[in-house]
Order: structure tokens, then sequence, then C-alpha cells
């Protein structure tokens, strides 16, 4: 185990990561890169959180359905980093600011 506490060679087990209203930044948001089964995640609110965190999703993009990044930092060059995680079902992205275009956005099922 890494200083982490994650198994990088075999990866975490968590499924599902509650961190909404806390001070997670996007270095700290590198560890969940290492989370393969991830299948909902909240960052609700986390204002230090920007597009530099969303790539660490990319092992989680075939199972991660639920992914609520409301209140947070990103922009719409986040959304390329979004496309890929090809099993989400639900994308929470209200009260983003840099986002106030994108009133609706619709993933294919």
């Amino acid at each position: 185990y890494g200083s982490s506490g994650i198994n990088a060679e075999y990866g975490l087990r968590l499924t599902h990561a509650d961190a909404s209203n806390t001070d997670v930044t996007d270095e700290g948001f590198r560890h969940i890169r290492h989370v393969a089964h991830l299948q909902t995640a909240s960052f609700s609110h986390c204002t230090h959180l920007t597009d530099a965190a969303l790539p660490n999703l990319s092992s989680s993009a075939s199972s991660l359905r639920r992914l609520d990044l409301s209140g947070t930092l990103i922009t719409p060059d986040s959304l390329d980093a979004l496309s890929r995680l090809t099993s989400l079902r639900l994308l929470n992205i209200s009260g983003c600011r840099e986002l106030e275009n994108f009133r609706e956005l619709v993933l294919e099922t």
C-alpha cells in the first residue's frame, strides 16, 4: 500500500463515494484514479475542484453511473473528460457558473 492507503496494483473496491461540501482539491482527487469500480460519486459543492481533477475518473469509466459535480468550478473544458465516462447515466452540473449555458445535458442510453 502506498501512503494514500490505496493498493495501486489491485485498486480499491470502493463503489460509492460522497465527498460533498468538503475541501477536496484537484491534487487530492488524483487518488481516485486507483478506484476501478466506482458506481456513484458526489463532489457537490467542492469549491476547489476544477477541470484538472476529472481525467482521474478514467479508471471508473465503465462503471460510474451517477456523478454529482454541482457547485464545483468545472468549465466546458471538462466535457471531453466527462464524455469518456461510458456508463454515466446521471450527471448533476447545476450551480456550476461556467456551465450556465448547459441547462440540460442529455446522455444516450
